[in-house]
């Protein structure tokens, strides 16, 4: 809760930085200015870490699937209002995430699980720059950087986690893009944030044991 409350206005303000073309973590950018968007992204960031709390029950992996969730929420709300997925963000992401999974891994005396979150994301991100790189600018460097970042996390529970991520992420973008494109909010050919669909799938995969 306590996280939750403290993390929504910093979130609220460093996506107004970004919509702004500011830089992200300029000056004092941990103390945020309260607005509007704060109470939204409070709301979120503590209804969603809230969840993983209940979801993990105390477990020691719970801690990474927080950060996950929390660094997920800003990177969710900067890709909607601006389309972009800073790259320090996303780093941040992955190496919190690989910090905290290295203690867990240290707790419970296992390094198998940690190195197969590893290969999985080393594999994904090497197969998401392919692809980028035939289908570009379709797929920015963000998204692939980000998938290779959540394929990490996904494969601490397994490669079926990690290839279940990747269907979902696909199914939650196509009908994103489709919805966007009835409403006639894009045109067929616009391009649509990505990391909301690719975060969404890693957190339902997530949810479910």
């Amino acid at each position: 809760m306590t996280v939750g409350l403290l993390a929504g206005p910093v979130i609220a303000s460093t996506t107004s930085r970004a919509a702004h073309g500011e830089p992200l973590f300029a000056g004092r950018w941990w103390l945020p200015k309260v607005g509007e968007g704060a109470a939204v992204s409070t709301a979120v960031t503590t209804t969603t870490l809230a969840l993983v709390d209940c979801r993990f029950d105390g477990a020691t992996v719970g801690p990474v699937w927080s950060w996950f969730a929390v660094t997920g929420i800003l990177l969710t709300q900067i890709d909607l209002v601006c389309h972009r997925l800073p790259r320090f963000v996303v780093g941040a992401m992955f190496a919190g995430g690989l910090l905290l999974a290295g203690n867990d891994a240290l707790l419970r005396d296992d390094p198998r699980t940690l190195l197969e979150a590893l290969s999985a994301a080393a594999i994904v991100f090497t197969s998401a720059l392919l692809f980028a790189l035939i289908v570009a600018p379709r797929v920015g460097a963000g998204d692939v950087l980000l998938v290779g970042t959540t394929s990490f996390y996904l494969g601490l529970n397994g490669w079926s986690a990690v290839a279940l991520g990747l269907v979902l992420s696909l199914v939650l973008a196509a009908a994103a893009a489709a919805l966007l494109v009835l409403v006639r909010r894009v045109g067929p050919g616009d391009p649509i944030a990505l990391g909301p669909a690719i975060i969404g799938g890693a957190l339902l995969v997530a949810a479910f044991p």
